[in-house]
């Protein structure tokens, strides 16, 4: 956690453009905060605020209100019950049991190196997503600022920083962020591809996507975006087959050492993790009426229980998209339609909408805003959108960010006092 903390305070030092030195005169010392480079390092700062305020009260209850089932949430010993077993018992498989680390070993891996660092408990695991969550704000800058000024990248880190669900998620021990984290890599990585020594930024892509499937099978959804941006970094069609093919080749054997290795010697908890999460969720009623229903509903959850108000952003979006040339050939945009569009697509094809599944819509949705935030600050007649735009971004940013503050002021325990119960409970009738 501390590396990442340090990566990004290093990343932080490196944004904005060095202020100007009148010749023969010994720079001040706040001369870093130059009335140029001020919105920079208040945004930088800002981000930063408020990704590290997910580790203020980090073991108290999530929001009841995050899951549409209302109910208290306890996927975190779902998906953690073989790392911890690993670390306590010596053996990550128990016979008879649910084993999902046959199916996503990676997240297991690194929640067993968690434990044995720093021992096993709720905070080590959700340390562990808020480490994920810090690492996915440096990506996307990284990403967003190769087509996008760095303050509109900014924006969209803050975006993402600020939103209430994800901040919520981001503090619990799920795979959601850490998907997101290795896909938001697999991307960054394809975009760099053409640079240098391409053949190991292709490698290093699909061995991130890699990462992201083995963490959640839903990673599927950045298949198109990287495949585009890897075919946007090479010139020729020789050259894009090539960069496409050791993709492609990379990324396929390291599904099959998996499968070899882990998921046949395991096989009975291979089909039994994907019968319950796969194939019994899958959307079957073909008759008109019920798929326009089923494409409407899905439309409706992605733009409300992601933030609601950020419907009036997609709004602003669409116009450009039609409006503008320029907007719609931009690569940041085209990525984050790919993305968003194969987001929606996977969503159609089930028929069980947690909150949760649409947590990486987040990305996209930042990625447009930067983009057109960018497009409107060079466009001509930008002058016309350019306020309603910044107002409908201020007024998600404070709502977020109220609700967010309003959360952690009222912390609550309940889950961790009922553990502390059962456990006492336990030692006094041994």
């Amino acid at each position: 956690m501390m590396s990442v903390i340090s990566n990004l305070l290093a990343l932080l030092e490196r944004w904005g453009t060095r202020p100007e030195r009148r010749p023969g005169l010994a720079a001040r010392w706040h001369s870093w905060i130059a009335a140029r480079r001020a919105p920079t390092v208040g945004l930088s700062l800002l981000v930063a605020a408020f990704a590290l305020l997910r580790l203020v009260y980090l073991t108290a209850d999530p929001p009841l209100g995050i899951t549409t089932s209302r109910v208290f949430y306890t996927d975190e010993g779902w998906y953690a019950r073989n790392a911890v077993a690993w670390v306590l018992t010596g053996h990550w498989h128990r016979e008879g049991d649910f084993n999902p680390a046959v199916n996503i070993p990676v997240w297991t891996i690194l929640q067993a190196a968690m434990f044995r660092l720093f021992g096993v408990s709720l905070y080590t695991a959700r340390l562990l997503t808020v480490a994920f969550f810090v690492a996915l704000l440096v990506l996307f800058y990284e990403f967003a600022a190769h087509y996008v000024p760095r303050w509109a990248a900014l924006v969209g880190c803050l975006l993402l920083a600020t939103n209430y669900r994800l901040f919520a998620y981001s503090r619990l021990a799920l795979l959601e962020v850490p998907m997101m984290a290795f896909l938001m890599a697999s991307l960054l990585m394809a975009a760099r591809a053409r640079r240098g020594h391409w053949r190991l930024g292709v490698a290093l892509s699909a061995g991130a996507f890699a990462c992201a499937y083995l963490t959640k099978t839903t990673a599927v959804i950045g298949l198109p975006a990287v495949v585009y941006l890897l075919w946007l970094a090479s010139d020729g069609l020789g050259n894009k087959l090539k960069g496409l093919a050791l993709w492609a080749t990379v990324l396929l054997l390291i599904l099959y050492v998996h499968y070899v290795t882990v998921a046949l010697p395991h096989y009975p908890d291979y089909v039994y993790f994907n019968r319950l999460n796969i194939a019994g969720r899958q959307f079957d009623e073909w008759r008109p009426l019920a798929v326009l229903q089923h494409v409407a509903q899905v439309v409706w959850l992605g733009l409300t229980l992601y933030d609601p108000l950020l419907t009036g952003v997609v709004m602003g979006v669409t116009l450009l998209l039609l409006s503008s040339r320029q907007f719609r050939q931009c690569p940041a945009v085209r990525v984050a339609l790919l993305g968003g569009g194969a987001m929606m697509a996977v969503m159609l094809t089930v028929t069980y909408h947690p909150t949760r599944y649409f947590l990486p819509l987040g990305v996209p949705l930042a990625l447009l805003a930067a983009a057109a935030l960018s497009h409107l600050h060079n466009a001509r007649g930008g002058w016309l959108l350019r306020p309603v735009f910044a107002i409908l971004l201020v007024s998600v940013l404070a709502v977020q960010g109220h609700a967010i503050l309003d959360y952690l002021a009222r912390p609550e325990y309940s889950f961790v006092e009922m553990c502390a119960q059962v456990r006492q409970q336990l030692a006094e009738e041994e």
